[in-house]
């Protein structure tokens, strides 16, 4: 990824042994959708210098983090969420360890 365009809010999850959940909906996201028809990414990071943290993105309710991506300390991660279809909402889920606050940011590709 070269260059992204913010799409919406920075959303706090407070990660710890109990999942942290959330959303970014349709209403939350703004920018360049070219109609809601542009692919949305999540700009994910871990700012702990020692705790993995496992994420989750889905189309559907998230009570837990089931499946999706371990986020490394220190590391931010592109996750598309949205591909050329119409936006809908995106629901978020996060553990860790320990309590870790990472940080999650809509966002489209420029080029």
């Amino acid at each position: 990824m070269t260059a992204y365009q913010l799409a919406g809010p920075v959303q706090t999850l407070a990660a710890d042994v109990t999942p942290a959940t959330g959303d970014v909906t349709n209403a939350e996201v703004t920018g360049n959708l070219s109609g809601g028809q542009t692919p949305l990414y999540l700009k994910v990071t871990n700012p702990s210098a020692t705790v993995p943290v496992f994420f989750d993105a889905e189309l559907t309710v998230l009570t837990v983090a089931t499946a999706g991506t371990v986020i490394g300390p220190l590391t931010t991660e592109y996750i598309q969420v949205i591909g050329s279809g119409a936006f809908q909402t995106v629901y978020l889920a996060a553990s860790a360890a320990s309590a870790v606050t990472l940080y999650v940011t809509p966002v489209t590709v420029v080029s």
